[in-house]
């Protein structure tokens, strides 16, 4: 019920959204031609030629409601929020009007797209103000509102009241908990009364009207879940039960069904099906591409390792990817040739002695990196990811640092969340792993573009400042 009826007011959402979007590509129009707020030098074309470019601009809006989660704003989040991404959605829009008019030669009104841009940002506004302001309206009428009675205690009740109480969408009223002790007392970290025991289940229901009722159990009480259902009785409220596996879950926990059987999922990788198809043809598309624009880059980089120090161009070195399997990265050499016959130091100073005249800058400006494009073309690595690690250190980080293999779950990267991160000081290991599996748990294109675009920004305009140096192991070049 409470999925179905989430799914029901975001498509209503939706298609609020789709409207007031249309709404303010017309006005853009009439602003633009008849209401002169702009002189107009030219005959006015007609405004079946704009309309032409509605169901461009709506496709592109139905794409940007993933990743920046348009969807569900509105409903449960702040009004801040709400703005900022409404203004990043309809910001988007009009750089993609621009770049397409301008490769299609399209004779569309720089102005009008203007006007769109701002007008759009405002229907939107108003549009998702009117929604929120009917649906809680509807709400304090008691309009498809569900009286729910949560049966557990311990922290997973207490967890399912707050979630319910969060989100506004699911439209419950929790009328209390029934707990294994009866009582009138409270949960210190809840409003909601304590309404009896479980025998007293099927009264309490009766009483208080209820639509749905939440077993929420710790595990070791599993046992009592045949008493509850029977007490019961013949009411014929909906019955959910939340599985107590929290504790037990680590990367993208779902409940699939196969064949009428549910599966839980307690560690998964984001990465199946279209995800990985999508991902990697992107990889594909971007690093072949990138090879031929940087050609130049690359080749006049090369020359100048060559003359900086005798020994190889590209520097290999085994490494550990996706799932631990091993492969052999590419990097151009920054150091001499026998830099770690000393032993591995990590990171490396600014002014260490092993580094050549060029390599420190090729660091900085993560040049160096430049030949894993190849190691992404063989599949190697992806554009984005945690950053693949030395075997040898692999065997020691797992065993010392908890969850570090399931950074492991997906493609290691030329760059990723951790790195754009340690962009201006150094971060420990630890906070590294955080951030890795940050960037597993919320996957999407649309973190990948920005990591992507944020790594070519402060290559460019900040370069990275060389790290003290510390003992350690980790990524030497």
């Amino acid at each position: 019920m409470l999925k179905k009826r989430t799914q029901f007011y975001k498509s209503l959402l939706v298609l609020t959204d789709i409207l007031f979007v249309s709404v303010a590509w017309i006005v853009s129009y009439f602003l633009r031609f008849y209401v002169e707020l702009v002189p107009v030098y030219h005959d006015i074309p007609s405004i079946q030629d704009y309309l032409f470019f509605l169901p461009v601009i709506l496709f592109l809006w139905m794409v940007l409601l993933g990743p920046l989660r348009l969807s569900e704003i509105g409903l449960s989040a702040s009004t801040s929020k709400e703005h900022w991404k409404l203004f990043k959605a309809s910001s988007v829009i009009f750089l993609l009007l621009i770049v397409l008019t301008f490769f299609t030669r399209q004779e569309l009104s720089r102005v009008a797209v203007l006007f769109f841009w701002i007008t759009s940002i405002v229907a939107l506004s108003v549009g998702r103000f009117l929604f929120s302001y009917l649906f809680q309206y509807l709400r304090r009428k008691g309009y498809t509102v569900s009286n729910v009675l949560i049966v557990g205690s311990g922290e997973l009740s207490r967890t399912i009241a707050e979630r319910l109480s969060r989100n506004s969408i699911y439209g419950t009223n929790i009328v209390g908990f029934v707990t294994e002790d009866a009582g009138g007392q409270m949960f210190q970290t809840s409003r909601v009364p304590v309404l009896g025991g479980y025998r007293d289940t099927e009264r309490i229901i009766k009483q208080y009207d209820v639509d749905l009722v939440i077993i929420g159990l710790a595990i070791e009480r599993y046992d009592r879940l045949e008493e509850i259902l029977k007490n019961i009785g013949a009411e014929t409220v909906d019955i959910k039960i939340v599985p107590d596996m929290q504790r037990f879950t680590t990367l993208r926990s779902e409940i699939e069904e196969l064949n009428g059987l549910p599966f839980i999922t307690l560690q998964g990788s984001p990465l199946h099906g279209w995800n990985m198809v999508l991902k990697r043809s992107i990889d594909l598309l971007v690093s072949l591409v990138a090879l031929v624009v940087l050609s130049p880059v690359i080749m006049v980089t090369a020359l100048l390792v060559r003359l900086s120090s005798p020994g190889p161009v590209l520097y290999r070195q085994e490494r550990a990817g996706l799932n631990g399997e091993r492969f052999t990265i590419l990097k151009f050499r920054t150091m001499k040739v026998d830099a770690e016959e000393g032993g591995v130091v990590w990171p490396t100073s600014s002014d260490d002695p092993r580094c050549t005249p060029i390599g420190l800058y090729l660091r900085k400006m993560r040049l160096d990196e430049l030949p894993q494009l190849v190691n992404v073309l063989k599949g190697d690595m992806s554009l984005v990811g945690p950053r693949p690690e030395r075997p040898v250190f692999i065997e020691e980080f797992r065993h010392t640092i908890p969850q570090y293999m399931l950074r492991s779950k997906i493609l290691a990267g030329v760059t990723g969340l951790a790195q754009i991160n340690e962009w201006y000081e150094y971060i420990p290991l630890e906070k590294r792993i955080e951030y890795d599996l940050y960037y597993i748990k919320n996957w999407s294109l649309g973190l990948d573009l920005t990591i992507f675009f944020l790594t070519f920004w402060r290559a460019l305009f900040h370069p990275r400042r060389e790290k003290e140096s510390v003992s350690g192991k980790g990524d030497t070049k």
